[in-house]
Parts: structure tokens; C-alpha cells; sequence
């Protein structure tokens, strides 16, 4: 709920701010500030004048508020176009492809479906064969599990949204779990998402926590079972959440809602040296100890992780958590943990990336750029469409970027080797590329590639100096040339613009 009197004490800062905005609009109009009267002079009192007014002005802020609170208390609709009111005051996130999610508006392509399976099957093979136990839990959008609360007219138009494309391919597997199953059994017990806000409450982080805990222990029945609600302290707080500071209004609204405390002893230790629980918000890599068990985890996660990875990480001896959804597999094979999970949003499922598996990892191919004959260089009728677009010398290493298509299958190139200077490196395209797509007439084209190796003396005079070839789906190889525009850069990095 809003705070008490909020209304009220907006409507009262905001009658302040327009008298303010009136007599600095009567200045305006004053003969000595008349741009025809002063001439040049005038103009640049002018210029000066909204100059201070749109970047300076002291109550600019508070008059927008006043515009925002007028159209949230009388109105009754949220003032921005990121933010959907919903029924009973609920707020809802109304961009960052949450809105695409729910109407599933936009279903995978077979391609990008097949794509993600790939990834999850891959994945699990890869982190199998080394002893980790891999799981991708992804959750539910707060649109998803009250749909109910949702503003007249947002429904769905597709018959199946990206999550349920997913679920129907993998449900079944054991390194994916769906969370909304579980969210739609917890809903009674009571408020899972905050009404203000894109997150959890501790009830429905609890849902998560246990959902994860208990998909782990599938494979890893030794692991401690998760901590029931019973041995958490309610916490009352009231404050605005993310949607609510999106509206820009004066106090609020704010809501009333629960978190959960641990009544029992933490013993992790936070690597940054703070707080745990405030720890796990820290955007960069953190890492979780305690004395046993034995067993770690690395976890990739996005902002629901904040208040997910403390709990998690009390049935792990060590935890590695990275604000991230792309898993970096050298780092996961250093760590050598007994779990791997990447935890991410429904909408993110929107986004044209496919995750690359293990097996798309760049690996070392110099032996093979020395043994190429030199028939390998010609272009003519190659099996392969692409082009080097930019070639970047960067803190001892040499990036090359560019695209590579089958050309007779119209799919990315299966893969792309980079030689230079006596090293090589094979890559698998993977990087979206919407341009191509429409070129292609299909739906994406995720045939863009990075290769990264070590720069071994002089920097490329040319974009032709690196030696680059693509391999088609039946293994038929093709040199890509430099496109026309291609640049070397030498120590900045930059991303291609075709």
C-alpha cells in the first residue's frame, strides 16, 4: 500500500514547484529577457535559460514527480511506459522482454529450440563425464504466476510461450528444472513477489531456494535437505521496490511484505569480507566458505540470485557465484566443483543468444593451421559465405571478428579456424547476428564469431594478414576474405559494424 498521507504531500510539493515553473515563465517574458529586444545578446540569454530549466533547474525533478503522481492518484495508470499498473495496485515490468514472454508473442525458431537442447545436453554430457552434477532452474516472471493481477487487456497470443517450448523439450531431463510448478503449488501459503517490485519475497525465495536444493540432490541425494521454513525468523519491512522507483513519484508507494532471516548460526564467510546476505548483491564474482562439507558449487545467476546464493551456498564447504548468464567452462573446469548451476529469468529466454556448450569453446589449432595446404587458401566456389570485419590487437592478444555461413544450408558455418603467426585457433560461430537474418530471410542467424589468440610478434598491417577459413556443414573448407571496410585496431577493442 501506499503510504499514509503520500497523496496529499505530493499534490502539496507539487502546487510549490508549478508556482515556482509559473514565475520563471512570466521571467521569460520580461522586456530585458526579450531575445527581440536584446538581439544576439537576447538569444544567448535564451539559449542559457532552458538550458538551466531542462539540466540545472533545482525542482525540475519535483515537477515531473508532479506530472508522474497526477496521472498515478488521478489517473489511476503508471506514468512511464516501463511499468504496467496492474489490478489491486500491482505493478508489473512492461519492457525487458517480459511483455514478449508472457503474450508469447515470439516462439523459439526449430533452430534456436534445437540450439538450447544442444546446450543442456551437451553441458550435462560434458559436466558428467567430470563429475558434476549440471542444472539450468529457470524462473518464472512475476507476470507468469499472477497473471491474474495483470492490467485488462495483456493476455496471451501465442499458444505456447518460450518456457513452455523448453519445458515440452526437456521436461524430463535431469539437468533442467522449471520453476513454475512449484511457484503455482506455493501460491496459497502466501505472497511470492513483491507487488512493487520485479523480485521475490522471502516466501518466494524459499520456493526457489528449496526447488534448486532438491533438483541438486536428485544426483546428489548426500547433500543436506533444505532448510524449512520453520527455521527462518519473519522480517517485516516496508519499502518501494525497482517498479516503484521506476514511476518517479514523491514517497513511494512503498508496500509492506516479509522476508525470511535464518535463525540459525551462518558460518560462511563472504570473500569481499562483508555481510553474507549483503554480499551475494555484489555484481562482480563472490565467494562463499565454511569449514565443511566438503562439497562446492559454482553458481551463475542473475539479480534473483541475490537473496538465492546465501542459502545455497550454507550445504556447500565452498561457493563461487558470477553475476552472469554465460558460463565460462575453463573457469568451471579450474574450480573443478561438484555442482554447476545457471540460474536465470523466464524473459531472458527472450533474448536471440543461444548459450554455447563446452564443446563450442575456442580450442587450439596450431598444428592444424601449419598442416594446411596451400590449396586451402583459394575462395573460388566456396562452400562458405563470410568476411573478417575486424581485427583488433588488444593486451597481447589478437581478436579477429567476422561472420561465416553455410551457404548451401543457411546456417551458421559448423566452424571457423584463425591463423597467425604460427598459432591457431578454431572457433564455432555463436554470436547473433540480425542483419544476416534478414539477409537470409529467417528468423536469426547466429553466425557472428570472435577468435582470441596470443599475438606473437608484429601487429597485422591488414585485415588480410590473419589467415581465415570456415568449415561448412559437410566439412568442405572455404577462405573468408577482409571486408572492404575492415580495420586493424591496435589496442582498442571495438565490436564489428557491418
Amino acid at each position: 500500500m501506499d503510504s499514509l498521507g503520500t497523496p496529499r504531500i505530493r499534490f502539496v510539493l507539487a502546487a510549490l514547484s508549478l508556482a515556482v515553473l509559473a514565475l520563471l515563465g512570466l521571467f521569460t517574458l520580461w522586456p530585458g529577457a526579450s531575445p527581440a529586444r536584446a538581439g544576439q545578446q537576447g538569444r544567448a540569454f535564451r539559449q542559457e535559460l532552458e538550458h538551466r530549466l531542462s539540466e540545472d533547474f533545482v525542482l525540475r525533478k519535483q515537477g515531473l514527480a508532479f506530472h508522474h503522481g497526477l496521472l498515478w492518484d488521478l489517473f489511476r495508470t503508471a506514468p512511464t511506459d516501463r511499468v504496467w499498473r496492474g489490478r489491486n495496485g500491482w505493478l508489473f515490468l512492461a519492457h525487458d522482454h517480459e511483455p514478449e514472454a508472457f503474450r508469447a508473442e515470439q516462439p523459439f525458431s526449430t533452430e534456436a529450440l534445437a540450439g538450447w537442447q544442444r546446450f543442456v545436453e551437451q553441458t550435462h554430457a560434458w559436466a558428467s563425464a567430470r563429475g558434476i552434477t549440471f542444472l539450468v532452474a529457470v524462473v518464472p516472471d512475476k507476470s507468469t504466476t499472477y497473471p491474474e493481477e495483470l492490467p485488462g487487456g495483456v493476455a496471451p497470443v501465442g499458444a505456447k510461450s518460450r518456457l513452455d517450448q523448453l519445458a515440452e523439450r526437456l521436461g524430463h531431463h535431469p539437468a533442467f528444472l522449471d520453476l513454475r510448478p512449484a511457484f503455482n503449488a506455493a501460491k496459497p501459503a502466501g505472497l511470492l513477489y513483491r507487488r512493487y517490485d520485479t523480485h521475490w519475497t522471502g516466501l518466494g525465495t524459499h520456493v526457489a531456494y528449496r526447488g534448486i536444493l532438491e533438483g541438486i540432490r536428485v544426483s546428489r541425494p548426500a547433500l543436506p535437505r533444505p532448510r524449512d521454513l520453520s527455521e527462518f525468523r519473519v522480517r517485516r519491512v516496508t519499502r518501494t521496490g525497482d517498479l516503484g522507483e521506476m514511476l518517479n513519484l514523491w514517497g513511494g508507494p512503498y508496500e509492506s511484505y516479509e522476508e525470511l532471516v535464518p535463525e540459525w548460526p551462518l558460518r560462511l564467510r563472504a570473500s569481499t569480507g562483508g555481510e553474507p546476505l549483503l554480499a551475494a548483491g555484489e555484481r562482480g564474482a563472490v565467494s562463499f566458505s565454511q569449514p565443511s562439507p566438503a562439497t562446492s558449487l559454482v553458481l551463475y545467476r542473475d539479480s534473483f540470485g541475490t537473496h538465492l546464493a546465501p542459502l545455497l551456498a550454507d550445504h556447500f564447504g565452498k561457493t563461487e557465484v558470477h553475476w552472469s548468464r554465460v558460463i565460462d567452462f575453463d573457469l568451471v573446469e579450474r574450480a573443478a566443483p561438484q555442482v554447476l548451476v545457471l540460474e536465470m529469468v523466464e524473459r531472458y529466454l527472450q533474448l536471440p543468444e543461444i548459450p554455447a556448450s563446452p564443446l563450442d569453446r575456442a580450442v587450439d589449432a596450431s598444428d592444424e593451421c601449419g598442416a594446411l595446404p596451400a590449396a586451402a587458401a583459394g575462395t573460388g566456389g566456396s562452400p562458405v559465405a563470410g568476411v573478417v570485419e575486424q581485427v583488433t590487437a588488444r593486451g597481447g592478444q589478437l581478436q579477429v571478428h567476422g561472420w561465416a555461413v553455410d551457404a548451401r544450408a543457411g546456417r551458421p558455418a559448423a566452424s571457423v579456424l584463425v591463423c597467425w603467426g604460427g598459432r591457431g585457433v578454431r572457433v564455432v560461430p555463436r554470436l547473433p547476428r540480425p542483419d544476416l537474418a534478414r539477409a537470409w530471410k529467417t528468423e536469426q542467424l547466429a553466425a557472428g564469431f570472435r577468435a582470441e589468440l596470443p599475438l606473437t610478434g608484429a601487429v597485422p598491417e591488414s585485415c588480410a594478414g590473419p589467415e581465415v577459413f570456415a568449415t561448412d556443414g559437410q566439412g568442405e573448407r572455404g577462405r573468408l576474405p577482409a571486408w572492404g571496410r575492415c580495420t586493424v585496431e591496435a589496442g582498442v577493442a571495438s565490436s564489428p559494424q557491418p
